[in-house]
């Protein structure tokens, strides 16, 4: 990704120019759809899902797998959070307000960051590890799960990409994130020898 699809670069720009208007600014920045059920009513579909696995763990007393899938969907989304508050790389609308063109989008701002990886696009990619939690038993239900969760995120990329609040390479790096923690967790938590710690294969 840092070759092909570089934080700010060509493809990020030539992606972001369209959605600007002759002032500069990204015109669906406050679009009502992709506000409150584009960005928020996109999470909240995210949280429910998370609120009934941990039904579920409660439910069926303590269920490994239920804790898989929530501990992996918090770890995702904590750690992409805590990369986006420290990270060097501002929101297009940020740069854009503060150079009023796309020229010098790859050149750094002062004052201006926190933007990297997606945060939002990160909750619909942290359902990734739906795939890695039924593969073992149930292979074919959880392929449709890894299509269902590549989509939302792809869908909640797209939204924050028209607003203005993300480049195609912010989301990338998130979706990067996301599957690399499920993938090393899965990895720890079925290889584990305390069968205390692991789900029924």
């Amino acid at each position: 990704m840092l070759v092909f699809v570089p934080i700010a670069g060509q493809l990020d720009q030539q992606l972001a120019i369209g959605w600007l208007d002759p002032n500069a600014k990204f015109y669906l920045e406050d679009n009502g759809w992709l506000v409150h059920i584009g960005h928020e009513g996109l999470k909240d579909v995210v949280i429910a899902i998370a609120v009934f696995y941990l039904f579920l763990y409660i439910k069926q007393k303590k269920s490994q797998h239920a804790l898989f899938i929530l501990i992996s969907m918090g770890l995702s989304v904590s750690v992409i959070g805590l990369l986006k508050a420290t990270s060097v790389h501002a929101c297009p609308w940020s740069m854009v307000e503060m150079h009023q063109t796309i020229i010098d989008w790859n050149k750094p701002i002062q004052g201006l960051g926190k933007c990297f990886p997606g945060g939002h696009a990160s909750a619909g990619f942290s359902l990734i590890v739906l795939f890695f939690a039924y593969y073992d038993r149930y292979p074919l239900k959880a392929k449709i799960f890894l299509i269902l969760a590549i989509t939302l995120g792809a869908v909640m990329s797209l939204v924050q990409m028209l607003r203005g609040a993300h480049f195609l390479s912010h989301n990338l790096w998130a979706l990067w994130w996301s599957w690399a923690i499920s993938f090393v967790l899965y990895l720890i938590w079925v290889r584990c020898p305390k069968q205390t710690l692991r789900f029924k294969r």
